[in-house]
Parts: C-alpha cells; structure tokens; sequence
C-alpha cells in the first residue's frame, strides 16, 4: 500500500492531466456553456480552483492503493490538508461513515473519495446524498483506470429551495437513474425481464452488478448525459482515464 506522505513524490503524475500550460494559468478564456466534454470541465476547475491539483492528486492516490479490492474504501481531506480518513475500509458493500469525520465540521472538508467497481463512476443516490446535504464541493469516485470528480458548486442554493424545486431535484436524479435502466433494457433487454419476472432467480444483488458493469462499459456516455441534465444545477462530472 503506498503511504499518502510518500505518494506526494509523485506529483508530477498532474502534470499529465493537466489539459492548459499550467495550473497557476492567468488565463481567463470562459469555457462555452454549451461545452461539456469533461476536457473543458477539467480545464474550467483548474482554472477556477487553487486546491484542484490536490483534488486529482488525492484521486490518483486513492486508485493506486484500491486496485483489484472487493471493499470499498474512504478517504477524506480537510481544507488544511489534514487526512481525516485515510483508506478506511468498509465492513459492508459500502464505506460506513467513521467517527473522525462525523466530529469533523462539515465546512472543514475539502474532499471526499471512495472506490466503486466495473468503472461504474457515477454517484449512487447515497452517495448523491452524501454530496448535497453535507455541502462537499469535490467527490471523488475512482474504479481501474477510471476517475470520476463530481464538483459541487450547488452547495448553499440547494438550502434555499422550496418545496416544488426540492421534488424537481430529486425527479431530476430519478430520471437520471431511470434513463440509465432504459438504456440497459435497450441494450439487454433479458436482464431488464428477468429481473422484473416474480418468478426470476435475479436478484438485487446480481442486478447491481449488471447494472455497474453496463455502466462502466458506457461512463463517457452516462456522465455526459448527468452533465446535461444537473448543468441547471451548477453540478457537473469530469472523467478521466489514467
């Protein structure tokens, strides 16, 4: 396992996915908002935010240490760059929330990353949770080769919506969700009626795994389509391949 204060050798990794000359750029070109390929997106937060580069570091720093796990595991850094929750690993299918960070002001926390499975990199509706309600600007979700980094600039609005635009945010993630079963009932449609058959040996279990590998095999595609329909937001999605 590579140790956090070891890994920062190797920070010239950013270089690689820095897509501008360089991170401390005086540049200002506004990213067209009709752009959202996750090569703009990177550029539009590096651009915008100091701390980005400890944001992919973190990430990269995380894939190494979860590649070919079967745990979930959790990594959390404060705004004074103190790691709170340094890879703790999950007891369940997914990462329980440890006291360290429970005690950890909200507004103290700069990032969170976990890993998921089949380069499925897209926030479940727990992790979604996690994101909007605690105010989380960064989260990371990492799986093989992949990074996905969900940028938050929603945070102190989502607190003001009333009650018709909390539902229309939440139908929002549904029809979101929704679109990606269609897709995959599209593409395998004896997943979708087995699964739904009350007489099928399917189930959730080995339907989620069908589910995140679908979605692994299509990320570019489904992150896409969430930058689309959460733009309204101020919420968008990069990936990027190592």
């Amino acid at each position: 396992m590579v140790k956090f204060k070891d890994f920062l050798r190797f920070k010239e990794l950013f270089t690689h996915l820095n897509p501008i000359n360089s991170v401390g750029s005086d540049k200002k070109e506004g990213i067209s908002s009709n752009s959202l390929t996750s090569e703009k997106l990177l550029e539009k937060s590096i651009q915008s935010y100091l701390e980005f580069e400890k944001v992919v570091l973190i990430a990269i720093y995380h894939l190494i240490n979860t590649q070919n796990t079967n745990k979930e595991y959790l990594t959390v850094l404060t705004k004074d760059l103190r790691l709170i929750c340094d890879l703790v690993e999950s007891n369940t299918c997914s990462v329980d929330i440890p006291e360290s960070l429970k005690s950890e002001p909200v507004e103290n926390i700069l990032l969170t990353c976990h890993n998921h499975f089949y380069k499925s990199i897209i926030p479940s509706l727990n992790d979604f949770k996690n994101i909007i309600k605690p105010k989380i600007k960064f989260t990371i979700i990492v799986s093989d080769d992949s990074i996905g980094i969900l940028v938050n600039e929603l945070l102190d609005d989502f607190y003001k919506f009333n009650y018709n635009q909390m539902k229309e945010f939440c139908n929002t993630w549904k029809s979101y969700n929704d679109y990606i079963i269609f897709c995959l009932g599209m593409d395998k449609p004896e997943v979708i009626l087995r699964f739904y058959d009350d007489c099928s040996d399917m189930d959730d279990e080995e339907f989620q795994q069908i589910f995140e590998i679908f979605v692994g095999e299509n990320i570019s595609k489904f992150i896409d389509e969430f930058n689309v329909r959460f733009k309204k937001y101020n919420m968008y999605c990069i990936h990027i391949e190592i």
